[in-house]
């Protein structure tokens, strides 16, 4: 079973026209996809717009190879089940996504054991067919390594010398706070570095507690620059919440709500962390270069994108 997966937050038709056409040709296999809300119906795809954390890791581990776009946590989510990955990147030219951050992130992938790409639908068919090779022989690489080591080290080390807001308190409170989709997936290979604290999670999506402790989850608004008066409903809301949590760390991988809970917490007496996201290959991400000046400990992770002072790259999520 092949799992075609768009992500959460933008339709991709071009990449689910391309994969109904293959599917068509290819009756024998079984093919679903998870569309969004797209224009276009599948005709000869199981399809069904969005699916619970709880379903996507179903499917996921009983389809044996994965179709998606160039989303960080698509790519990530499949290279941890070990399942070959073909990575369609979408075109900002043709209002697929906002930035051509997903071609950055397809090439910096290419090289990679177990991905292939698939630049036009024109050579989606013969990447599959490759894709359906590369499961037999299995050449998935290993995930994890010492990047990822390298990346929780630092995080690990950081909170384990920021000081008690609370006295006597037993253990260090880290609020974990990002939106959902790629950034939370990101977050979620953070988290065992912080064993022996106290987390709470926050997210944009109340789904999301269904891959921590539901009594440590915690859902805001999502907010945008593209949208200010979602961001205007998320930053009252958090003006509320960030001074009573009074979290000794304050974590985020990103975006928007990530920013503005690591502004608040920084205002309000927390230590910070700012993870940039690994979509953000070229360039430091708009919410990044908004919280370097809140972080006490700021990491990239690509090395081209460190300065060797105040923004360092210390590994990277695997």
């Amino acid at each position: 079973m092949i799992f075609v997966t768009v992500g959460t937050q933008l339709p991709f038709d071009r990449l689910v026209k391309a994969m109904d056409r293959w599917a068509a040709d290819h009756p024998e296999q079984k093919v679903i996809v998870q569309s969004a809300e797209g224009g276009y119906q599948p005709q000869h795809m199981h399809c069904e717009p969005y699916m619970a954390p709880e379903r996507y890791a179903e499917v996921l581990a009983r389809c044996s190879q994965v179709v998606a776009h160039a989303g960080t946590g698509s790519i990530l989510s499949a290279q941890e089940s070990g399942k070959p990955l073909l990575i369609m990147p979408r075109d900002p030219i043709l209002g697929e996504v906002r930035s051509d951050h997903q071609h950055s992130t397809a090439e910096k992938h290419a090289r990679r054991a177990g991905i292939l790409i698939a630049w036009e639908t024109e050579n989606l068919a013969a990447q599959l067919d490759a894709l359906m090779t590369m499961a037999l022989d299995g050449d998935l690489g290993e995930v994890g390594g010492i990047e990822a080591q390298g990346l929780n080290n630092a995080i690990a080390e950081f909170v384990g010398q920021a000081p008690l807001r609370v006295k006597g308190a037993p253990c260090r409170r880290v609020l974990c706070a990002c939106s959902t989709g790629g950034h939370f997936v990101e977050m979620l290979r953070m988290l065992s570095a912080l064993e022996g604290h106290e987390l709470i999670v926050m997210t944009s999506d109340s789904g999301d507690a269904y891959s921590v402790p539901a009594s440590r989850h915690l859902a805001i608004r999502e907010a945008s620059r593209w949208s200010k008066s979602k961001g205007f409903t998320t930053f009252l809301q958090l003006m509320f919440l960030i001074p009573r949590l009074r979290a000794d760390v304050v974590l985020s991988t990103g975006a928007a709500p990530g920013f503005l809970v690591v502004m608040m917490g920084r205002l309000t007496g927390s230590r910070v962390i700012w993870v940039d996201s690994l979509a953000n290959v070229d360039r430091v991400s708009l919410g990044g270069r908004l919280a370097r000046v809140f972080a006490n400990l700021f990491l990239v992770q690509w090395p081209d994108l460190a300065d060797g002072r105040r923004v360092q790259y210390r590994g990277r999520v695997r």
